[in-house]
C-alpha cells in the first residue's frame, strides 16, 4: 500500500537523519538542518512520537559538545522545534529530554538567546507540572534553575539573573496556593509522611 510505503520511508529518513546528528558537523550544515523541522512535523502528523522523540534525543545529545557553536546550534534547533509543539506534546518531549536539558542548563558556559529560550520553555513546563500537582516532575526543573542561581561556574551573571527571575515567576500567588493546598490537605500530609 502506498501510504505504508510513504510511512516506512519517513521512518527510514528520520532514522538516518538521527544517525547523522551524532556527527556534530551535521549541525553546522544549515542546508541539511533545514530538513529537520519538516521531518519532525511529518513524524508528529503521522503520530510517530516515539521516532520523533528519538530524533530529538540525538539532537539534544549535542548540547554536551565541547564546541560552543555546536551546542548553540543544537539549542536553537531544539528551541525552534519545542516552541512549535502544542503544550501537551511539548511537555512530553521536554520530559523525555529532561536529562540533557537540565545538564546543559547547569553546565552551559555561554549565555545566549537560545539559553534564554530553553529556560523559558522549561519554566512553562514546570508551571504546568505545578498547576497539575505533579510536584516530583516540577522539582527536577526547580532544582536545575536553583543550581544555576547558586552556581560558582563561569556562566555569566545574566544566566543567574534569568534563573532567579524565572524562579520568581514560578512563585506566583496561584502557584503557591496550589502547593499550600496540597500540603494542607490530609492526602498531602499522608503523601509527605510516606
Amino acid at each position: 500500500d502506498h501510504a505504508d510505503e510513504q510511512e516506512n520511508k519517513l521512518l527510514q529518513i528520520a532514522d538516518k537523519f538521527g544517525i547523522r546528528l551524532q556527527d556534530s558537523r551535521t549541525l553546522l550544515d544549515e542546508g541539511l538542518m533545514a530538513y529537520l523541522p519538516k521531518i519532525v512535523e511529518q513524524l508528529l502528523a503521522q503520530r510517530h512520537q516515539e521516532a520523533m522523540e528519538k530524533l530529538l534525543e540525538r539532537l539534544a545529545a549535542n548540547l554536551q559538545s565541547g564546541n560552543s557553536d555546536v551546542r548553540s546550534r543544537a539549542a536553537r534547533n531544539l528551541a525552534d522545534l519545542l516552541e512549535r509543539f502544542p503544550g501537551e506534546v511539548r511537555t512530553q518531549v521536554v520530559e523525555r529530554l529532561s536529562e540533557s536539558l537540565i545538564a546543559w542548563l547547569k553546565n552551559e558556559s555561554v549565555f545566549s538567546s537560545e539559553y534564554e529560550r530553553i529556560c523559558g520553555i522549561v519554566k512553562n513546563v514546570t508551571k504546568d507540572h505545578l498547576a497539575q500537582k505533579q510536584f516530583d516532575a516540577a522539582l527536577k526543573y526547580l532544582d536545575a534553575l536553583n543550581a544555576v542561581v547558586e552556581s560558582s561556574a563561569e556562566i555569566t551573571g545574566t544566566a543567574k539573573t534569568l534563573a532567579m527571575n524565572l524562579l520568581g515567576q514560578l512563585a506566583e500567588p496561584e502557584t503557591m496556593d496550589v502547593i499550600l493546598e496540597e500540603i494542607s490537605s490530609p492526602d498531602g500530609v499522608r503523601k509527605a509522611e510516606a
